[in-house]
């Protein structure tokens, strides 16, 4: 299964990180103008963000089945828990058990 190696700063227009993964892929994901919850965007803005973000039925579906994208990078690495760290070794966790 792949798993995060790194996660690091974006190169690409408009995407706050690049995640760098075992499969040498990398995925970019996050918007650069937003404040994420690892951040210190309040409990309010992480729930608004995942109410918006998981009502669209592909973004959902994403996260759901645990398929590597920008989707599940960002609900699980940027509003997780306030620790990016941690939210990957979360996330790294749970693809292991896909």
């Amino acid at each position: 299964m792949v798993q995060i190696i790194n996660v690091v700063k974006s190169n690409r227009k408009g995407k706050k990180y690049t995640a760098i993964l075992s499969d040498g892929k990398e995925v970019h994901f996050g918007s650069d103008v937003s404040q994420t919850f690892t951040e210190g965007a309040s409990q309010a803005k992480k729930d608004a963000y995942l109410s918006r973000h998981l009502s669209n039925d592909v973004e959902r579906e994403r996260v759901e089945k645990m398929i590597m994208s920008p989707a599940l990078l960002s609900a699980y690495l940027l509003w997780n828990t306030p620790s990016l760290q941690k939210n990957i070794q979360v996330l790294n966790r749970e693809l292991k058990k896909k």
